[in-house]
Parts: C-alpha cells; sequence; structure tokens
C-alpha cells in the first residue's frame, strides 16, 4: 500500500536573529493550498545593498531538502540535502537568492529518488536531476523577464511560476509514500522526536525502518528525530530567560542540561546562550 505523507503539524525555522541589524532581508512565502502537504515555502535571502563585506549565512538544520537559486543567474541552481549540522555558506557583497523549502518525505515522493544520496551535501541540481533543473532554469528565466531589472527584482512572479510548475509536476506525477515510512514519520512528528524508534506503532522492522527513512528523508529515524526535537524548541520561540527558568528542554527528551547544550550547539551552530541573547 502505498500513500501520501502528513507533515502540516512540521513547521520548520530558519532564525533570521543570525543577522539581525544587519543590511539583509530573509522571506518565507507560502505557496498555493495544494502544495502545502508537499512544501513548506519559498524563501528569498537578498542583500538590501552592497555590503561591506563578504557575508556568512547560518543554515541549521530543519529536516527539509532545498533548491535555491541566483535570481541574477538561473543556470545556478542548486540542491540541499538533510544535514545533522549547521552549514555556513560565504555570500558575496550583493545577492539575491530564492529557494523552494520542501518538507521531509516529499521530494523522495515526487521524483522518485533516494535522498541518502544527498545527505550533508549541496549539488548543483542537472546532477540531481536533469529534466527538474531543465524546468525550473525555463520557470526562472521567464520569470525574471517579468520581475524587473538586476538586483531589483520582485518575488511574486517567481512565486507564481514556481505555483504552476510543481502543481503540474504534481498533478503528472502524483507522490507516493510507504505507507510504513507515513506512519513512522506521523508518529515521530506528532510525538516530538522524543518517540524511540523500538517504541514506534508500525508494522515493520526496525532494520527497514532505517532502510526507509534514509531513502524517504535521508537519514536514519534517530537522527532525524533529533532535528525534529530541535525545531520544536525553536517553535517555542524561546529565550535565554524562558530557557534558564522553565528548563522546558527536558519535556523535549534531552537528558540533562549538558545533552541540550551540546546538541543545540551542533544543530545551530552556537551555544542557546549566544543563539538567544
Amino acid at each position: 500500500m502505498i500513500v501520501s505523507t502528513g507533515t502540516s503539524c512540521f513547521k520548520p525555522i530558519q532564525p533570521d536573529r543570525l543577522f539581525k541589524g544587519k543590511e539583509i532581508s530573509y522571506q518565507e512565502h507560502t505557496p498555493s493550498t495544494n502544495l502545502r502537504a508537499h512544501i513548506h515555502c519559498y524563501w528569498e535571502l537578498k542583500s538590501l545593498q552592497r555590503l561591506l563585506e563578504p557575508f556568512v549565512y547560518y543554515v541549521v538544520s530543519d529536516g527539509c531538502i532545498d533548491i535555491f537559486f541566483d535570481v541574477n543567474n538561473p543556470c545556478a541552481i542548486d540542491i540541499m540535502g538533510l544535514s545533522n549540522s549547521y552549514h555556513t555558506f560565504t555570500l558575496p557583497h550583493h545577492f539575491h537568492y530564492m529557494g523552494i523549502r520542501f518538507l521531509p518525505g516529499t521530494f523522495a515522493s515526487l521524483f522518485k529518488l533516494d535522498v541518502s544520496e544527498l545527505t550533508g551535501a549541496c549539488l548543483p541540481l542537472n546532477e540531481v536531476n536533469r529534466k527538474l533543473y531543465q524546468q525550473l532554469n525555463e520557470t526562472i528565466l521567464r520569470s525574471s523577464y517579468v520581475s524587473g531589472t538586476r538586483f531589483n527584482r520582485l518575488i511574486h512572479p517567481f512565486v507564481m511560476a514556481l505555483d504552476a510548475l510543481f502543481t503540474r509536476i504534481i498533478t503528472d506525477h502524483p507522490p507516493q509514500t510507504d505507507f510504513r515510512f507515513s506512519l513512522a514519520l506521523d508518529q515521530m512528528l506528532s510525538d516530538k522526536g522524543s518517540t524511540a524508534i523500538e517504541q514506534l506503532q508500525v508494522p515493520v522492522s526496525p532494520r527497514h525502518l532505517r532502510r526507509l527513512f534514509k531513502f524517504y528523508v535521508g537519514e536514519s529515524p534517530k537522527a532525524f528525530s533529533k532535528i525534529v526535537r530541535f525545531q520544536n524548541l525553536l517553535n517555542l520561540q524561546p529565550t535565554k530567560e524562558t530557557l534558564k527558568r522553565e528548563k522546558f528542554f527536558y519535556d523535549l527528551g534531552y537528558y540533562d542540561q549538558a545533552h541540550f547544550i551540546k546538541e543545540f550547539k551542533t544543530i545551530y551552530g552556537l551555544t542557546p546562550n549566544i543563539a538567544f541573547k
């Protein structure tokens, strides 16, 4: 039996506090209703003016797969797989990027691709899926003519064009997912990553479930649950003060404060005290 995954309860966050106060804008745009079970958002990252020095952009682990491109260079389209730790990208003095953030499990379902090959990697899309690269390249080129001049492009034509493209892809090739993976993923997201793999109520052995998770999200259930737990912490919008006072990280399954700080730094790139100061 094959069904679609249900990931609507998962709200991945890329914190903008990492560049607050700088001349940089990060925005997320919601896709059309029919795509929201597959695509979390289209995102836009751009410099508002020429920066005095290159910008180091932090990307925290969110369990998703992203395709992103340079708005001013539609031939440069990359794909980034799931990562267990934060990544940094050194961007030039002036930049304008846009991306598509696929919810966990959906990219593999849409394109019948084993995403474990993408884990921890950032690759040119044309090396991973040539057809999708060509479709996106054509879509971006058409949208570029509508959106305006270099360094002053409007994002709305891109959003509308991407909605139309992925609606067509889903209509022509409906995504399908192994129902055992879907059951396990739904439980893991509902339990906020706190359930051990042996406790998941699914009709499959832990060993085979690990293979399913590798195929659909790119990592083992245990590794993915850490990201889910971390993202649920971010959704609580903690501050330095509330973390110290309420210590709600215990409710998410962290053993103690040292365990929480170590795992947080691996995924975020900073300690909680610095991240939430």
